[in-house]
């Protein structure tokens, strides 16, 4: 008897190259901008943009009768199309130039090709996973698949394994996409495969004889009768929201997503319909709430759902069977799993039974695959301990390395599961939990587990055990540490209860949700079960949190409305009482901020035993340069700089625990060069680490200071606490090291996992001195939570002793007063000076002024064409190859001027981004070198996936050791984020069977060093760096720096904006996108992205997620963004007084409005507060660091603005009064003033 439908689909997933009206069978609407789409190599090879511009959005049928030309991407455009057209096939190996050959392109149809299954050095895994006997290759150490033969069986297996009608076809983009710059996959829709062509083959040809094939085929789907896209093109292009419907593929879905055609197993598409479906329920949710798009997402879930049902049922019951074969040794597993156990489950007869008879004797093997199960079966026999395990095993779809990796406890560790089989068994969740991976397997995700746990139809059969409830107690645990998880790398330490339990209820589609009860979570037994990997606590709102009550003491208050709105339902404490916080972190997220916190406690605190009379600082500082110093000070600011910097030295020299900050210019790398040769000179050569947090900051610091340094990964694996695939281990294996001087550069870097690692690797109780050294405007860690900034924070409010701020700098604009450009990057930071913003008006009208110049653009051609003009500023004539090299120290082979000047963007796709840059300065001063690169019998090609060539400007992407000759110069390392040029290339000897092209690279930081990559060497290690993003160029600095600026990215912040502004050492050029807009936006302290996030590292502060808190009217969450009562985002502590203050009078001050001079709408400055009443405007300044000379000078040339242009009778201002970090506000005379001058009386 039959019972369903059990047999085993393969199903497609295709990539699409990137277009901006879907896919619709016709040219991009702008073509030009489509800058995504270059990611890929045919694309970059074969555009032709003179022809596709002047033809944007024509159809490819009329294109191709009118110009004769196809664009690359011209087998996956008409994926969503309904036209009809003809393509060429081109041979795709080099040296054969086999004739082409045409085929149509239906409507709805892609012509995808399988590369994995066409690469020599996946053959053997191939054959045996499909159980294929073919031959051995003639060439074994070639590339490709050689001979038509071989190529047509293994084309024929792929192919012949979709089924029309059935197979689903599974539709993505990699890296080349204009919606998510960190998403290395992006699914964009599926559909049911209706046609697989027959196979095509290319012309005969005497040279190379047989029918070799065309490795795609054709393949049309149902869509739009069946299948659903995700209309990412239609949210750009009315500016909605996208990163709300970004669907990305399962994190163990890499391989099947890539290749550009690959196949997928039921299983599989089971997690690939649910990240589908989540998104689609979203689009409902968006097109009923007015911010989406039309379509009809309601039918889309009825046939995702529908789908859904048949892929469980195809599933089955044990998709684990075969990998678990092939882990237990029978290298056929795959096969057997695929055609005699799939068969038998057909029938109705339990797979995995039949597999147990095979192993415990009861059943002989079949003939065809005896000798293989052999294997297998003695395997089994070996491990009866294990048995229960591998029955819970093969339920899941995992792979034959994740198997094999758990079967054995060693290598289990390694992937740090640390659960024993019996507490597996028990809790299956715990394999998500734990699990890290390896560099050659992914981690198991919670949707492979989650399925084998919660079958749906067909795919539970056979079970004994009893369902599983949705919300159970394990599956209710693994959601929130995968929602945890996912906030971790968004930069939260911890999230308050009620988002978690939002968040976890929205992780699944609604079919499946995990809507778990928040009291049976909170209050149950089950909350010891869920705390053993997560952390919940009750918290009292800290006082902070408590209103001010500014208007207390303002004339006719009235507490009516307050009043009034307590009695309407908020929660009113009694008298003294604090409302009781519920917050939720992974526990070990928790432990590494509580860690830390532990660490810097402990260590503050003053040295003992040193002299009242430390070293004469003024002394040290003022000997000439050549002799170390800064010499003799001459101007005001020089005298200030000196004084500061004695205080800073004294800090650092009287402190066991001392942070050493200030902004760029300012001098803190040189104040440390001194401390340090001074501190030698006193104490001896005690024992020091210099820590930094990248290969690059490594170089930067080492070179600085003249005194080895190391990552901070370097110090981890010095200690033993690096595993497999770089994971942070929990205890340094080889012990502790120990150090008397502890300096950590970049401090705003490391997230609290490195600094918590960081301090488990060293003896911290060792350490004499700890000296932090940052700027903590800077970007805030790639990870979770923000330790420099929390711990800064910190010291200013209990020990500011501990702190020393460098704050007048030492770049000059030619007059004695600060850079421009750096003026400019103070806008950007907490308690900037009160001319900052007077800078976007001065060179939105003069373009350039000191060091800096602004541009504008309007689109990709006008940016260009900016483009061009900022290369001239830096001595470089557009279009010129030899001025281009010139600057680069090509000509000269003064590879140290490889960072001579830096293009920089905010993200790496769209047009303005790092990618489309790269490209067409690569295209406009490599022609020559690209051209020879096509001249495959006397160049390398280009290598990588950005085509890297002869004489390229690149930069190494990862931390590694490399050979050096011996005697030769150089750190025999590269370090991550390194610059350097291309300075030889060299192709492979003719009849060089095993080798391989190469090139060699010298860096800035090791002019003397060549350093050789291997072509396969190259897309690992290095990518072209004309232009970089931010967050790499964060770190370093350059002579110039091009800062291209759009109105809107993704990854656009305060501190962003700031990091890119100061990565100049002489010239600065911004190129912003139509006017400075952006640049007054992003001085809304809102916009940060380091107050975005949610610590708990000393005080409890919220970002983003503090609205989720509920909390009496009378409170309000704190974080790093001061806010008004109102919600107004200010800058200062002492901004949210004067705004109170004046609130409490009846007045609405508005903040930082802009306002003109009457005759020039370009000359403009920003008050802090702008009120209108009875009919007049009034203006007001509030005044804090009026004893910095800098600061008054600023001031005053702000106030003459206010004169020169008639405001000056309606300026009215307060200040600061000493006291505090930065001064007290008495919020009397702020009231005193607005009742005499702006309500009369």
């Amino acid at each position: 008897m039959l019972i369903g439908n059990h047999s085993m689909t393969t199903h497609l997933t295709a990539r699409l190259t990137w277009h901006d009206t879907a896919w619709n069978g016709r040219l991009c609407a702008n073509p030009d901008t489509n800058a995504a789409c270059m990611e890929h190599e045919h694309v970059r090879a074969l555009r032709r943009l003179d022809v596709e511009a002047p033809h944007a959005g024509c159809g490819l049928v009329d294109l191709k009768r009118v110009t004769g030309y196809l664009p690359p991407c011209q087998r996956d455009a008409n994926a969503f199309g309904e036209d009809a057209y003809v393509i060429c096939h081109q041979d795709p190996l080099d040296g054969r130039n086999l004739p082409s050959v045409e085929e149509d392109v239906p409507a709805f149809s892609v012509c995808p090709t399988p590369y994995r299954w066409m690469l020599e050095s996946n053959f053997r895994d191939i054959c045996e996973a499909e159980n294929l006997l073919i031959p051995a290759p003639k060439n074994p150490s070639a590339t490709w698949v050689q001979e038509d033969t071989r190529q047509r069986q293994l084309l024929e297996r792929f192919w012949g394994k979709l089924e029309k009608n059935r197979s689903l076809v599974f539709f993505y983009c990699n890296r080349g996409n204009a919606v998510d710059d960190e998403a290395n996959r992006l699914l964009v829709g599926v559909s049911r495969i209706a046609e697989v062509a027959n196979p095509t083959y290319f012309g005969q040809s005497s040279a190379f004889p047989g029918r070799f094939p065309v490795w795609s085929r054709r393949v049309t789907h149902h869509y739009p009768r069946e299948g659903v896209r995700i209309p990412y093109q239609e949210y750009l292009h009315r500016d909605l929201d996208v990163d709300g419907i970004v669907c990305r593929p399962p994190r163990d879905l890499s391989l099947p997503f890539s290749y550009v055609a690959e196949h997928l197993s039921d299983g599989q598409a089971v997690s690939a319909l649910l990240a589908i479906m989540t998104t689609v329920e979203r689009l409902e949710a968006d097109r009923k709430a007015g911010r989406g798009v039309d379509g009809d997402w309601a039918g889309a879930l009825a046939w995702l759902d529908g789908a859904l049902d048949e892929v469980w049922s195809g599933r089955g019951a044990y998709p684990g069977i075969g990998a678990m074969l092939r882990a237990l040794g029978c290298s056929q597993g795959i096969g057997y799993h695929a055609t005699v156990l799939r068969q038998l489950e057909r029938n109705g007869r339990d797979p995995w039974q039949h597999v147990k008879d095979l192993f415990e004797g009861r059943r002989q093997p079949e003939a065809d695959y005896a000798h293989s199960l052999a294997e297998a079966i003695l395997c089994w026999r070996k491990m009866p301990s294990r048995h229960k395990l591998i029955d819970l095993l093969v339920r899941f779809e995992l792979t034959t390395d994740q198997i094999a990796d758990i079967l054995n406890e060693d290598t289990r560790k390694q992937r740090g599961i640390l659960a024993t089989n019996d507490a597996i068994l028990e809790n299956p969740y715990r394999l998500f939990e734990q699990d890290c991976g390896t560099k050659r397997s992914a981690p198991v995700s919670l949707e492979v587990i989650d399925q084998g746990m919660l079958p749906e139809g067909d795919a539970a059969r056979f079970r004994t055990d009893p369902p599983l409830p949705p919300h159970d107690h394990r599956r209710v645990r693994a959601t929130m540490v995968a929602v945890l998880q996912r906030a971790a790398s968004a930069g939260d330490s911890l999230l308050p209860f009620p988002t978690l339990v939002q968040r976890a209820a929205s992780f699944f589609p609604e079919s499946r949700r995990c809507a778990a009860d928040a009291e049976t979570i909170w209050s149950s037994e089950d909350r010891t079960f869920h705390e053993q990997i997560l952390w919940f606590r009750d918290a009292p709102a800290p006082e902070s949190w408590k209103r001010a009550d500014a208007d207390a003491a303002a004339d006719g208050a009235d507490d009516e409305l307050a009043e009034l709105r307590e009695d309407l339902g908020a929660a009113k404490p009694t008298e003294g009482e604090r409302p009781i916080l519920r917050l939720a972190a992974l526990k070990s997220v928790r432990r590494w901020e509580l860690e830390i916190a532990q660490v810097i406690k402990k260590q503050v605190g003053a040295l003992a035993d040193l002299p009242a009379e430390g070293p004469d600082w003024r002394a040290l500082l003022t000997v000439p340069e050549e002799e170390g110093g800064f010499g003799e000070p001459q101007t005001g600011r020089e005298h200030a700089a000196i004084d500061e910097k004695i205080m800073a030295l004294e800090v650092l020299y009287r402190n066991r625990l001392s942070v050493l900050t200030g902004g760029a210019g300012t001098g803190k790398t040189s104040i440390l060069r001194i401390f340090l040769r001074t501190l030698r000179a006193l104490e001896g050569p005690r024992s020091t680490l210099l820590a930094a947090p990248t290969g690059k900051a490594r170089v930067k610091l080492q070179t600085s200071t003249g005194r080895p340094a190391a990552t901070i990964h370097q110090v981890l694996s010095d200690a033993g606490m690096l595993g497999p695939n770089y994971r942070i281990l929990e205890t340094p294996e080889k012990g502790k090291l120990s150090y008397n001087t502890v300096v950590i550069d970049e401090s705003s870097m490391p997230s609290v996992e490195l600094l918590a690692a960081l301090f488990r690797a060293i003896n911290t109780g060792a350490i004499a001195r700890l000296i932090f050294v940052g700027d903590p405007c800077q970007l805030p860690p790639i990870g979770p939570g923000r330790p420099f900034i929390d711990m800064l924070r910190w010291l200013r409010q209990a020990h500011p002793g501990c702190v020393a701020d460098l704050g007048t700098c030492m770049r000059t604009d030619g007059a004695g007063g600060m850079a421009v450009g750096l003026q400019l990057a103070n806008g950007y930071r907490d308690e900037s000076p009160p001319g900052d913003d007077m800078v976007i008006s001065r060179v939105a009208r003069s373009s350039t002024h000191g060091d800096l110049t602004l541009m504008t653009w309007n689109d990709h051609g006008s940016l260009l064409a900016k483009l061009d003009e900022a290369f001239a500023m830096l001595n470089i004539t557009p279009g010129d190859a030899k001025s281009f090299d010139r600057s680069l120290g090509i000509s000269e082979e003064e590879w140290k001027r490889s960072e001579a000047w830096q293009i920089i963007s905010p993200t790496r796709i769209h047009p303005f981004g790092t990618g489309e840059i790269n490209r067409v300065v690569q295209e406009r001063y490599r022609g020559r070198e690209l051209t020879n690169a096509n001249n495959a019998n006397r160049w390398p090609r280009a290598m990588g996936d950005q085509g890297i060539v002869f004489h390229d400007k690149v930069m190494q992407r990862v931390n590694e050791p490399k050979w050096l000759p011996e005697g030769t110069e150089g750190m025999r390392f590269v370090a991550n984020g390194e610059i350097g040029i291309v300075t030889a290339a060299w192709k492979k000897k003719p009849g060089e069977e095993k080798g391989q092209d190469k090139l060699h690279v010298n860096f800035s930081t090791q002019p003397k060093a060549s350093y050789r990559y291997l072509k396969s060497e190259v897309e690992e290690s290095l990518e072209l760096a004309y232009a970089l993003t931010v967050h790499k160029a964060q770190g370093s600095d350059f002579g110039g720096v091009i800062f291209v600026l759009p109105r809107k990215a993704q990854t656009l912040s305060r501190e962003l904006l700031y990091t890119a502004l100061t990565r100049y050492r002489g010239r600065l050029i911004v190129l912003a996108e139509k006017d400075t807009e952006v640049l007054e936006r992003l001085r809304n302290p809102a916009l940060s992205e380091t107050a975005r996030r949610s610590t708990y590292m000393f005080d409890l502060l919220l970002g983003d997620v503090g609205t989720d808190v509920p909390l009496p009217p009378r409170y309000r969450p704190e974080g790093l963004v001061h806010r008004a009562e109102d919600g107004t985002p200010m800058r200062s502590k002492s901004e949210i007084i004067v705004y109170e203050a004046l609130k409490g009078l009846g007045l609405q001050p508005l903040y930082e409005q802009r306002l003109c001079a009457p005759t020039d709408p370009d000359d403009f400055c920003l008050p802090d507060f702008t009120i209108v009443h009875g009919g007049r405007t009034w203006y007001w300044e509030h005044l804090g660091m009026l004893a910095n000379k800098g600061y008054r000078d600023d001031w005053e040339a702000k106030e003459a603005w206010y004169t020169r242009h008639g405001f000056r009778d309606r300026l009215l201002t307060s200040r600061d009064h000493p006291g505090g970090s930065f001064g007290a506000v008495y919020a009397d005379e702020i009231r005193e003033t607005a009742r005499t001058w702006i309500l009369g009386h």
